[in-house]
């Protein structure tokens, strides 16, 4: 509020500038007085308006201030339900105390499977040579012997169709072993036990279909539910869901004959 702007005296313009800008004090001077509910100006003083209808903001401030020392200290908030505080449903109310969550457990893998080696068998294959660890490392025929396999033998009853076969996978291709190569078969051998006992989520038992048709044979196709498949031969769905997680050609194949799979519990 400048002289020039409001018409009067440069004195009257600088008083007026001279309140904080929460409206908290103000220069005393016979134009303008602090009292209790902030700035009051002279009406009759030119270059001034009324505090009532410029910082009417300021004066709803100074009241919510006010409400939160009634309060407690705490910062307050209107609502159509009255005057409310952040945290209590209304003033003078009990605070809710949301419940501890339980912690979290660790994320584990639901399938667990037991290596077939005797008490202080090698538990993986390879790193049976010394390494140069000047050179790359690269799988020789003798870190591929069969004859020193692992067996790893998985109970599949109760256990999810894709994660059990996600897990059969990678222990045919090696993956959970350091010396794993893409291009070489580094793994061991799996048997999968209770097979017809594998589970699947939703409504799959009913409505996941299984296809077979003879090629250049127009009109052999064969179709059937899980359902109709577990009854007849349950193997049969723990290795095509396993087949399609191998690589497909040489490799593949030659990693395929390394599953076992054996619809009840007792297998050779």
């Amino acid at each position: 509020l400048g002289s020039g702007d409001r018409g009067g005296s440069k004195e009257e313009g600088t008083r007026a500038k001279a309140w904080e800008r929460g409206g908290r004090w103000c220069l005393r001077s016979t134009s303008c007085e602090t009292t209790s509910r902030g700035l009051s100006v002279d009406p009759s003083v030119e270059g001034f308006r009324s505090r009532k209808t410029t910082h009417r903001g300021r004066e709803r401030g100074r009241e919510r201030e006010r409400e939160t020392r009634m309060a407690g200290g705490r910062t307050m908030m209107r609502g159509r339900s009255g005057v409310q505080s952040r945290g209590m449903a209304r003033v003078g109310a009990r605070p809710q105390v949301r419940p501890a969550l339980p912690a979290r457990p660790a994320r584990t893998t639901a399938v667990r499977c037991q290596a077939a080696a005797q008490e202080g068998q090698i538990k993986w294959v390879g790193n049976r040579r010394k390494l140069d660890l000047n050179r790359s490392y690269y799988p020789k025929g003798e870190d591929v012997d069969k004859q020193t396999k692992v067996w790893y033998v998985i109970d599949a009853e109760g256990k999810t169709l894709g994660r059990l076969a996600s897990l059969v996978a990678n222990y045919l291709r090696g993956k959970h072993l350091p010396t794993f190569s893409n291009s070489m078969d580094t793994g061991g051998y799996v048997v999968v036990v209770n097979c017809d006992k594998v589970a699947v989520t939703g409504r799959k038992e009913s409505d996941k279909m299984y296809y077979y048709h003879r090629v250049h044979r127009p009109g052999t196709m064969k179709t059937e539910t899980f359902s109709e498949l577990r009854d007849r031969i349950p193997e049969r769905i723990v290795e095509r869901a396993v087949w399609g997680m191998l690589p497909k050609g040489r490799l593949g194949r030659e990693l395929f004959t390394h599953l076992k799979c054996y619809g009840g519990s007792d297998h050779p």
